[in-house]
């Protein structure tokens, strides 16, 4: 019943589920909701399969949720009106076909925002160390921390890791998005009458959570849309995987330590009023920035040397690289003292370019992200290759 109307929810309330809350370069494509009863797990981390019965929950600890299994199509960060410098292996991001309709799956879980209760010992006079100790679930074995949104015990390092980042204002049913998880990383590990056990994983390390749906039929309907929604999804990575591979035979588990050279500047964008620009750069994989140089000062034609932090050495797992969709993302951006640092453009250089490069000099052009101004002009030289011991001792 929730996921048939879910439509209507959308037009009503645009705000409590949009592309933008998942990722800014996706689109809501479909969502299907359902209604249920998440319980206390008892163990601190939230790991095995023990979670306190629904109803010895302390009523305070709302354990309402949502689970939404959301499906988006993933959008190039380049602006479409440009054509992006494919890389030297013939792969441009645009020409790829299978960026014209790429899909991302996510199983997003929310929470209906209660009153966040002050600890008692928020007003005990001057005794501010137990105000900031918070309350303790005893049942849980967990504490709860003032001001805190979290009722149990996910504030882990390792559920934080799948922490919605963007949290927007909730809707008239005040529902706000507190997880996402994406769809490889999503397991049904038990199913039971009409509740489920699944567990997040991530990195050989996993965290489990019990839901509580309304009857079974809503439960197995679940379990089904999971099902489904994983099939076409695997179908489509290896896809993807194959044609990013372009013949390359990966052994297993192997990893890639990669040394980058950001060598220099030509003709980069002038964007201040007065003098040139002062550029640096920012390497970004999956969204996630794993490298940024230094400034260089009023400079047209930058240098990045050593001090200024043009080399570095990335270790990533190959696999992983080619499942990425759009590889390595370099961006060069215009610091300013007052205001915000204007992008300048970027491009990418894809997994089978990186596999393949060798060291020698190769030169990109920028062109503009997705809602930037196109400059037309400038271009970043750069060299990667493997890293020998020696190098990885020097960095």
């Amino acid at each position: 019943k929730i996921a048939a109307s879910f439509s209507l929810t959308m037009a009503s309330d645009p705000t409590s589920l949009t592309a933008s809350s998942v990722d800014a370069s996706a689109t809501l494509k479909s969502a299907h909701i359902w209604e249920v009863t998440s319980p206390l797990p008892i163990t601190p981390s939230g790991k095995g399969h023990h979670f306190l019965p629904s109803q010895l929950t302390p009523s305070r600890f709302g354990r309402r949720r949502r689970l939404s299994v959301e499906v988006h199509g993933v959008n190039s960060i380049f602006d479409s009106s440009t054509v992006v410098n494919g890389d030297y292996d013939g792969r441009a991001n645009l020409n790829n076909p299978l960026n014209n309709v790429p899909e991302v799956c996510y199983v997003r879980v929310l929470e209906q925002r209660a009153k966040v209760l002050e600890p008692i010992a928020a007003h005990i006079k001057d005794d501010a160390k137990k105000a900031k100790k918070g309350t303790t679930n005893f049942f849980a074995g967990s504490v709860r921390r003032k001001g805190g949104d979290d009722y149990d015990s996910d504030d882990g390092t390792f559920m934080e890791s799948f922490r919605d980042e963007e949290r927007r204002k909730p809707s008239a049913e005040d529902w706000y998005p507190k997880y996402k998880i994406s769809l490889r990383m999503f397991r049904v590990v038990e199913k039971k009458k009409r509740s489920i056990i699944v567990g997040f994983e991530a990195r050989g390390d996993s965290s489990h959570r019990e839901f509580i749906f309304e009857d079974e039929a809503a439960m197995e309907e679940f379990c089904a849309t999971i099902e489904t929604n994983k099939k076409l999804m695997d179908s489509r990575s290896k896809t993807h995987l194959d044609m990013a591979l372009g013949g390359i035979k990966l052994k297993k588990d192997e990893q890639l330590t990669l040394l980058f050279d950001i060598c220099s500047g030509l003709n980069l964008p002038k964007s201040d009023v007065v003098g040139h620009s002062d550029p640096y750069v920012i390497v970004r994989f999956d969204g996630k920035k794993i490298h940024k140089t230094g400034v260089t000062l009023n400079q047209e034609n930058p240098i990045w040397t050593l001090r200024k932090g043009a080399l570095f050495i990335w270790k990533v797992d190959a696999l992983e690289l080619f499942q990425s969709e759009e590889g390595l993302v370099l961006e060069v951006k215009d610091f300013d003292t007052i205001g915000s640092n204007e992008s300048l453009g970027a491009f990418n250089i894809s997994a089978h370019t990186l596999y393949k490069w060798n060291g020698e000099r190769r030169k990109y052009a920028l062109k503009p992200l997705a809602g930037q101004k196109d400059f037309k002009t400038g271009s970043i030289a750069l060299r990667v290759r493997r890293a020998t011991d020696y190098d990885i001792e020097f960095m």
